[in-house]
């Protein structure tokens, strides 16, 4: 416990304004809010040199992944004319070639870290960024089942941010982790509550 405090204590404020986005973030990513890109882009750009830094290059990868994610977000949702973009539910073709996508880039992140880098935690970091470059791709598409991918994703990130003596990212990670369980479940909600106004096409 004394050694956590005193990680908190010695936490740059840099982290800490990275942390505080965050958490606006998937708190207004879970409202379904166009918002949520905004938060994000701040704390991804700081969490791109954080992670760099930390030696969880894949991660750091993952941040400028995020980067275009959340300006193409910007674009794509706010071409609605409602501050609520539709939400649907992934057909089986594009669930699995998400999850293609994913098992391939864990593939190439792995490579790329065992031979050009001295990462000390190749799978997990290749694991953890496979993830959530998949479920980034659903949250942009707006389709329910990102939350499943994040939420695995953040599940593994926790130890590994741990490990990395990262703990105030780690707690981030934990209020992702349990924001991904309600988002999904807000989600299921609100799709089943209005599903006759919702498409269900890819």
């Amino acid at each position: 416990m004394e050694h956590f405090t005193t990680q908190i204590f010695d936490t740059t404020w840099l982290e800490w304004i990275a942390f505080l986005f965050g958490v606006a973030q998937v708190w207004l990513a879970l409202l379904n809010r166009i918002d949520n890109f905004w938060a994000g882009l701040v704390s991804v750009v700081i969490y791109t040199y954080l992670f760099y830094e930390n030696g969880l290059y894949a991660e750091s990868a993952l941040n400028l992944y995020y980067i275009l994610i959340s300006i193409w977000g910007l674009v794509l949702w706010s071409k609605r004319k409602t501050d609520t973009p539709l939400i649907s539910f992934c057909t089986i073709r594009f669930f699995l070639a998400t999850c293609g996508f994913v098992f391939i880039i864990w593939l190439l992140l792995y490579f790329v870290l065992t031979k050009h880098t001295n990462s000390s935690v190749p799978i997990w970091d290749a694991l953890v960024s496979s993830l959530a470059w998949g479920g980034s791709w659903l949250l942009l598409r707006r389709k329910i089942e990102n939350w499943l991918f994040l939420t695995l994703s953040n599940f593994i990130a926790i130890p590994l941010q741990w490990h990395k003596e990262m703990e105030l990212t780690a707690m981030l990670t934990i209020l992702y982790l349990i924001v991904g369980i309600a988002g999904y479940i807000k989600w299921k909600k609100e799709y089943y509550g209005s599903k006759p106004s919702i498409s269900n096409k890819k």
